[in-house]
């Protein structure tokens, strides 16, 4: 977690984390061709957003040489990642899906799977999607207590 903070995020100037959102609206804005994905690929737009202002909060407080304050949030910056990558790599299979049913063609094998994948793409993006918004909530109400544990309250019982 502390390693995609203070590392990764800063890579080319925050380039490479840009490129990667835009990749993921890229994939998202082509799930929106198919009528059935629009929705959920709007969820994706947005959450994407979400992660780049996050990620933005996260920078300026390290360019601020804030890093113990930046790096309490490296969990949930953590977190909403994972949650921004399982979105895209599952709405950009459900675009591929989508484009494989409409071609026709397939056997019912092959049907299946591809309806599976959509499928799996609506129930992240309902069901586990929305936790970045928590994550991103954390991170924007930037509290401290935990810098502020003295050791002595952590007491003996």
């Amino acid at each position: 977690a502390m390693d995609l903070l203070a590392r990764k995020l800063p890579m080319g100037a925050g380039g490479v984390f840009r490129g990667f959102l835009d990749e993921v609206v890229r994939h998202a804005k082509a799930a929106k061709e198919h009528e059935e994905l629009a929705p959920f690929a709007d969820k994706v737009i947005k959450a994407t957003e979400t992660l780049g202002m996050a990620g933005g909060i996260l920078a300026m407080r390290g360019m601020k040489k804030d890093l113990e304050g930046s790096m309490i949030w490296a969990l949930p910056f953590l977190y909403a990642f994972g949650e921004v990558i399982m979105a895209h790599q599952l709405i950009w299979a459900a675009e591929i899906s989508a484009r494989k049913l409409a071609a026709g063609g397939l056997n019912e094998a092959e049907e299946r799977f591809y309806k599976g994948k959509i499928q799996s793409a609506k129930y992240f993006i309902n069901v586990e999607l929305p936790k970045l918004n928590a994550h991103y909530e954390a991170i924007q109400n930037d509290d401290r207590s935990a810098l502020e544990i003295e050791f002595e309250q952590l007491g003996e019982v």
